[in-house]
């Protein structure tokens, strides 16, 4: 499902991108990683414990999820 679409603007670097979000419903067992040359771990977190060093879109795009749900 289509949850919003988020325009992002930064100043430092000058930089404009277009963040399109969806929600989708997975079965935890059945996820893989499709690009393990690039990832060396999958985890499930809730959104309260998050792990540390996270993307800096990632609490605006949380809160996108959270208006929705």
């Amino acid at each position: 499902d289509l949850l919003g679409v988020r325009n992002v603007l930064r100043a430092d670097p000058p930089s404009h991108w277009v963040a399109v979000i969806f929600g989708v419903r997975v079965d935890p067992g059945q996820v893989t990683i499709g690009e393990p040359h690039k990832f060396d771990e999958l985890g499930w977190f809730r959104p309260a414990a998050l792990p540390a060093a996270l993307h800096s879109q990632l609490p605006a795009t949380l809160e996108v999820f959270t208006r929705v749900r």
